[in-house]
């Protein structure tokens, strides 16, 4: 769904995941609950930002935050830009990791 809403996520994009083993991941239409990714930051032509959440002991928790792009070469100019914007929605360094594939 879109909002117009200023302040409000550009988008909320269904994406339910099911971890195989470490770094294979199985999207599917799960059987009960739900899980849900943000896109909170966008630019059509070129990125989105994605916070993904899912449930916990009953309580919506982040699970991870992806920086999906068209281009297959991240330029160093436009991977600064990238992780600019990581950090303004409150991305840390010292306490996260960046993956890239």
């Amino acid at each position: 769904t879109t909002s117009q809403e200023e302040g409000e996520p550009l988008a909320v994009i269904e994406m339910p995941t099911t971890v195989i083993k470490p770094g294979i991941w199985a999207v599917h239409t799960p059987l009960g609950g739900e899980v849900k990714a943000t896109v909170f930051e966008s630019d059509p032509q070129a990125y989105m930002l994605i916070n993904y959440c899912g449930w916990h002991n009953g309580v919506l928790v982040h699970l991870w935050t992806a920086a999906v792009t068209r281009s297959r070469i991240l330029t160093p100019i436009f991977r600064r830009h990238l992780i600019s914007l990581l950090e303004d929605h409150g991305f840390h360094f010292m306490h996260s990791k960046i993956v890239s594939w």
